[in-house]
């Protein structure tokens, strides 16, 4: 990881690098650190959402203390099916908690963000998987500006207008058929 803040046009960033290696400070840290330090509110988008135990654990206490927390997930139209069934298993606790998932529905969604209180940024390679937390090379840049925040909650506003809102009522009456594939998904994309 890096100390050296940089700016540029004005924006102060930090250029985050993470490795498997173990001297680096991993990348689930830096996401865990920023969900953290939310006071209003949590946006994510992300094209693999499989949230380990903690980072569920945390949006969901996020959620209890007032703060809203939105994730934008593609729908059918994604690269790997068995990734989005498992990241499913997931939708009944987090919307349980208040949580608010949405599917965008036009086409395959591949970027990777998260925006913090309107302010704090993390943009880059990453995904909200295993692998990105701990087994790959990834680069993010953490962007401390409220312009450039703003602008990234309009894009993401824009794109959940043409997404699907999962309700907790809906996701209840799927069928055990559905609920089994995705058990079966969770289990094969472990490594993920």
């Amino acid at each position: 990881s890096s100390d050296l803040a940089g700016t540029a046009s004005g924006v102060t960033y930090i250029p985050f690098v993470s490795s498997p290696s173990v001297d680096t400070f991993g990348m689930e840290n830096l996401v865990l650190l920023s969900l953290g330090g939310a006071q209003k509110s949590i946006l994510i988008v992300t094209p693999y959402f499989l949230p380990d135990t903690s980072m569920r654990k945390l949006m969901c206490q996020k959620v209890q203390s007032g703060v809203t927390v939105r994730v934008l997930v593609p729908n059918h139209y994604n690269d790997s099916r068995w990734v989005r069934y498992a990241s499913q298993y997931y939708y009944d606790e987090l919307l349980r908690c208040g949580v608010l998932i949405s599917e965008y529905q036009p086409t395959f969604i591949h970027t990777k963000l998260l925006v913090v209180d309107g302010q704090w940024a993390v943009i880059g390679s990453a995904n909200m998987d295993n692998r990105s937390r701990k087994l790959n090379d990834e680069i993010v840049l953490g962007i401390s500006d409220r312009e450039f925040a703003s602008e990234l909650t309009q894009v993401i506003e824009a794109d959940e207008k043409r997404a699907q809102r999962i309700s907790l009522q809906e996701w209840e009456r799927r069928g055990i058929a559905d609920r089994a594939v995705e058990l079966i998904a969770l289990l094969s994309v472990q490594q993920y």
